[in-house]
């Protein structure tokens, strides 16, 4: 096991948004959807957690020795009997102490199994269950991670295909050191950016990471690791370039946007129409949380939507807070609007619109939507 290259590589785990980069806009619609205000709940790993793993895990390198997992600080999580004893297959379930606090309450992700040769099954498991410990970075250390990866399959597997399975970490985690440096090439100003500059900027980058996982990785890998997410990427952008496209109508565009989707694996298929159900429902939401009169209007409507009671209460709480602000940034505009006619210097009215706003909005999140407010006025 190359054990200095996998000490060395920074591991990036975070979901990003389709006006970034395109790297893993499958996989943010696929695996993690973040929850908003109309989408369905669902666990996540948030950017905060591993916005610090690429340093902290250079910074780990020095200590790390890679094939000894017993070096990692702290008690080593007990493997649930079931799982434990299942011959060539990393377990699915801790019995005890879960290895991070955000993995309280799920089963690991993912698999590391072999054949009846004893060879490592090549999956897309392989990498959930990579991700599943490299998403905890920020909670463990960077070589904890690492070395809980490693003991699972020292111990689990035979050790030809645990050689292999870690080999293959190493060429996972330098993958992820490319794409970070691809996502911090520069991007045009936020107000020169049209569609179209868009849709160059994701067709490029996701060529770009085309290449650099081919490079690093073999076929069979990259088809395994993200032949799912390319395809649907793919489909993204094709979608999005029908969309553009102003020489056609809207009827040709849904006829091509519906020959495309038939195209599809079934999976991705199935997911896209779940996708473009929840958005349609989401925008229905969206305009019934803006015209909806009262609660009882608004329970009945979300209730219409299919959303759940539990949902539905969480909906109406944010509706309520919302209405509050608008009542209190009512009062207040009112208040700064004689503050501004009162013939103050321009640096005396920013002081006591300030003051005002703060007399006002009391929570950091008011305050944020009134400043906003302001500034779009």
């Amino acid at each position: 096991m190359h054990n200095a290259v996998r000490r060395h590589m920074p591991v990036q785990v975070t979901v990003i948004a389709i006006a970034a980069v395109l790297m893993i806009i499958a996989g943010w619609l696929w695996f993690n959807r973040t929850p908003g205000l109309f989408q369905e709940p669902s666990r996540q790993v948030t950017e905060s957690t591993t916005q610090t793993a690429p340093h902290a895990l250079e910074q780990a390198a020095e200590s790390h020795s890679g094939g000894d997992a017993s070096n990692v600080p702290g008690a080593v999580p007990n493997l649930s009997g079931d799982s434990a004893n299942l011959p060539g297959a990393t377990p699915k379930k801790y019995d005890g102490e879960k290895f991070a606090a955000s993995l309280e309450g799920t089963d690991i992700d993912g698999q590391l199994k072999v054949d009846e040769t004893g060879k490592l099954i090549i999956s897309i498991e392989v990498k959930d269950f990579f991700d599943y410990f490299l998403n905890t970075v920020g909670e463990v250390t960077p070589e904890q991670a690492l070395a809980e990866i490693e003991r699972l399959a020292r111990t689990s597997l035979p050790p030809a295909a645990a050689e292999q399975a870690l080999a293959m970490l190493d060429q996972y985690l330098e993958y992820k050191q490319a794409a970070l440096q691809l996502m911090q090439q520069p991007l045009l100003p936020v107000d020169q950016q049209t569609p179209e500059y868009h849709l160059s900027v994701l067709t490029q980058s996701l060529e770009q990471l085309k290449q650099i996982r081919r490079q690093i990785m073999n076929q069979e890998v990259v088809d395994a690791f993200f032949g799912m997410e390319e395809a649907y990427a793919d489909y993204t952008l094709t979608k999005m370039a029908i969309q553009q496209d102003p020489s056609l109508s809207m009827t040709e565009k849904q006829q091509l946007l519906a020959a495309k989707r038939q195209q599809l694996p079934q999976e991705l298929k199935v997911v896209d129409e779940q996708l473009e159900s929840s958005a349609i429902r989401a925008s229905q939401a969206t305009e019934l949380f803006q015209s909806a009169t009262s609660e009882t209007a608004l329970r009945q409507g979300l209730a219409g939507l299919s959303y759940e009671p539990r949902q539905i209460d969480d909906l109406v709480g944010q509706w309520q807070s919302q209405r509050q602000f608008e009542d209190k940034y009512a009062q207040y505009l009112s208040q700064k609007e004689r503050i501004l006619a009162a013939g103050l210097t321009a640096e005396d009215q920013d002081k006591q619109v300030v003051l005002l706003r703060q007399q006002f909005f009391t929570g950091e999140e008011e305050l944020v939507q009134a400043r906003l407010r302001d500034m779009s006025l």
